[in-house]
């Protein structure tokens, strides 16, 4: 099958094929872009995250073990992405655009409180995903904020 994603992924990883990259970019945003759109609610941070993932997919081609399943290392790595912007979203008390109001922000109503109440569980049901040892570092680095060192 020419359009298969473990197929295409391969070309490119042994050939670095242009048009195996594009066949793959063509069969998997959108449904990327569908995921990381329900992830975080913002349709152009979606498309970032999805570039971000074609990019760090690329960048690691070579640690991509062959033996393995394209599409769950694929979905790792844009869900990986969608949760660094929420840790980065959730530090900066952002909302996105989807979920702010025209009213003060300092106006919480019970329907932003709601929003945001959802976001928040949204966003620490992602994090209970995550393996034991990936949800330590993510909560240490992100809601407690030590040095790397550390």
């Amino acid at each position: 099958m020419r359009n298969d994603p473990d197929l295409l992924f391969e070309r490119f990883r042994r050939s670095g094929d242009p048009e195996a990259l594009a066949l793959l970019f063509d069969r998997t945003a959108p449904q990327l872009l569908a995921v990381a759109r329900h992830l975080l609610a913002d349709a152009v941070e979606a498309e970032d995250v999805v570039q971000a993932t074609f990019l760090a997919a690329i960048e690691g081609a070579e640690r991509f073990d062959p033996e393995r399943p394209f599409y769950p290392w694929f979905h790792r790595i844009l869900r990986n992405l969608c949760l660094n912007h929420l840790a980065r979203r959730t530090r900066r008390h952002e909302v996105p655009i989807e979920y702010a109001e025209s009213r003060p922000s300092d106006a919480l109503t019970p329907e932003r409180e709601a929003e945001r109440s959802a976001l928040k569980a949204a966003v620490w049901d992602a994090i209970r995903h995550l393996g034991e040892n990936d949800r330590e570092s993510l909560i240490l680095r992100e809601f407690q904020s030590p040095t790397y060192a550390e």
